[in-house]
């Protein structure tokens, strides 16, 4: 069984993260009404907002014309060669 536990781990599967409920959230949540969806989309336009304000463009008007400029970048090659 450890054989088992042990490939899980160093598989190269990742399994899917599963989201933390916390109660103290939810139940602020409640108070005010909003669901967790209406926070995190609420926290996103926030959170664009800013980012449009500290660079001057939005992430799909931007001057590089990169689709996928908010997400993380990682260097392929880099991965390969270690």
């Amino acid at each position: 069984d450890s054989d088992s536990s042990s490939n899980e781990s160093n598989g190269k599967q990742q399994p899917a993260k599963k989201k933390v409920v916390n109660k103290r959230l939810l139940a602020k949540l409640a108070a005010r009404g909003e669901t967790l969806e209406e926070r995190e989309q609420r926290r996103a336009e926030r959170r664009a907002a800013r980012i449009t304000a500290q660079f001057g463009y939005t992430a799909q008007d931007n001057p590089f014309n990169d689709p996928n400029i908010a997400e993380t970048f990682t260097w392929k090659k880099k991965g390969d060669s270690a």
